[in-house]
Formats: C-alpha cells, sequence, structure tokens
C-alpha cells in the first residue's frame, strides 16, 4: 500500500523526472533569483524602518541580493 506522501508527490516526481536536466537547472536558478528580485519590491522606507539611520549599508533588500548571489555561482558554475 503507498503511502499518502507518495501518492501525492509520485506524480509531481514523475513529471519532475521527464523533464531534461536543463530545464531543472534553469527552475533553481529561478528559485533562488525570484526571491532576491523580490525584495526589491518592499519600499525604502519599510525596510529602514528603526534604523537609527538611513545609511545605505543597513538596506537589508541590498543584503539579502548579495546573499543570493553567490549561492547561484557556485550552483551554476558546480552543477
Amino acid at each position: 500500500m503507498r503511502t499518502l506522501l507518495e501518492f501525492v508527490l509520485g506524480p509531481i516526481n514523475a513529471a519532475m523526472g521527464a523533464l531534461p536536466p536543463w530545464s531543472a537547472r534553469i527552475a533553481v536558478a529561478l528559485l533562488l533569483v525570484l526571491p532576491a528580485v523580490a525584495v526589491w519590491r518592499l519600499s525604502r522606507d519599510w525596510v529602514l524602518r528603526g534604523a537609527p539611520d538611513r545609511a545605505g549599508w543597513r538596506d537589508l533588500r541590498i543584503w539579502a541580493a548579495l546573499f543570493v548571489v553567490p549561492y547561484l555561482v557556485i550552483y551554476l558554475l558546480l552543477a
């Protein structure tokens, strides 16, 4: 008897297994890039709320984008 997890994820796993490897690589890269892009939709005022000053290095949107870059580079070069 199949478990509930196999029942739910089996078709997804089969569909993903049928895709060519390059499409999985693009999907993972998008999963890394999209959140980094999404943080830039936040207003600067909201991001810097509560900061003692409005220095550029305190902007968490920059840090979120920079945090993703090494993962993306490593994944694209070594995958």
